[in-house]
């Protein structure tokens, strides 16, 4: 299984909010939606972009479940 990892690391793996400037250090994301539970708060980047791309598998995972059922 093959999953695109482009934005996965400006993206919030909590609100979905994507944004270049989320990126403030190379391995600090910080969310930029002041609706998001975890906006301002720094976490490691690359955690974030595996949470993401996880969050994508398990999506893929369910959608194929579903294929082959019908």
């Amino acid at each position: 299984m093959k999953i695109n990892p482009k934005f996965t690391s400006q993206t919030c793996h909590k609100c979905g909010n994507v944004d270049a400037g989320q990126r403030e250090k190379r391995d600090i994301f910080v969310c930029k939606n002041e609706k998001c539970s975890i906006f301002g708060k720094g976490i490691n980047a690359d955690k974030n972009a595996a949470i993401n791309i996880a969050e994508k598998v398990d999506s893929k995972i369910e959608l194929t479940e579903l294929v082959d059922v019908l």
